[in-house]
């Protein structure tokens, strides 16, 4: 029996479509990113089962949806603009572009932020090769990596799936952005938990400040240690009897 899956490929457009994307009253051709058969959208209030879509008679495929997850996570960042990649980081980009190349890879999209490509890489079974996260490390390539692979995605709801790609930011690592406080990553096995997060440059109003601050605690520490000398001197002071 062949699986049943969210995901689809119309033919018309040759879009990445959930299953919510089906208009009930006019549907298209839709066809199975696995197998590359036609696939039929079941909805409607009359069937007990979530509505989904499903192969014809006597085909058998066995996807699970894994590739088609991963293409429609590429075509939310085609039709969107705006990604969280860390707490304090939203990207607000334009111009993406699938299938950049740089060097001897390929990335899935890549985006422009504030004048500067940035790559994006989707993770859903195959994550990224050690020779590919070198290649960004080394050449100061920024690459942000979303992770998918959690195999409730693929039969969960349109906004779940938008809300993780976009929104979510603990499901992010950004690779090859070189901070002061951060260290890059040199290899994604070593620590997947890192989260790099945004350049922590100094402003020179920070600088100005900070030297204020120093001067002032500098001062202080002065004052306080004029005033106890002179009361130790006070309390210690020698003593004279009249004759």
């Amino acid at each position: 029996m062949s699986a049943t899956t969210i995901f689809a490929l119309e033919t018309t457009s040759g879009n990445t479509l959930h299953i919510e994307d089906v208009n009930t009253k006019q549907r298209g051709k839709y066809s199975c990113i696995d197998c590359g058969k036609e696939l039929y959208a079941v909805i409607g209030e009359a069937r007990k089962k979530e509505p989904h879509f499903r192969h014809g008679d006597g085909v058998n495929c066995s996807g699970i949806g894994d590739r088609a997850l991963h293409n429609f996570a590429v075509q939310i960042l085609m039709d969107y603009s705006s990604l969280t990649v860390s707490k304090d980081l939203i990207l607000n980009y334009t111009q993406p572009r699938k299938e950049v190349g740089f060097l001897d890879f390929r990335s899935d999209v890549a985006i422009n932020y504030t004048g500067e490509i940035i790559h994006t890489e989707v993770f859903v079974t195959h994550d990224l090769t050690l020779e590919k996260i070198s290649a960004y490390e080394n050449n100061n390539i920024k690459c942000v990596r979303i992770d998918l692979s959690n195999p409730e995605l693929l039969n969960a709801k349109k906004e779940k799936i938008i809300d993780e790609v976009l929104n979510r930011w603990e499901n992010k690592t950004l690779i090859g952005w070189q901070t002061k406080m951060v260290p890059a990553l040199t290899t994604m096995e070593a620590d997947k938990n890192i989260k790099v997060i945004e350049h922590a440059q100094w402003t020179f109003e920070e600088v100005i400040i900070g030297f204020v601050k120093a001067i002032v605690v500098f001062a202080i520490a002065v004052v306080s240690f004029y005033l106890l000398e002179r009361f130790l001197s006070f309390l210690f002071r020698p003593r004279y009897k009249k004759a």
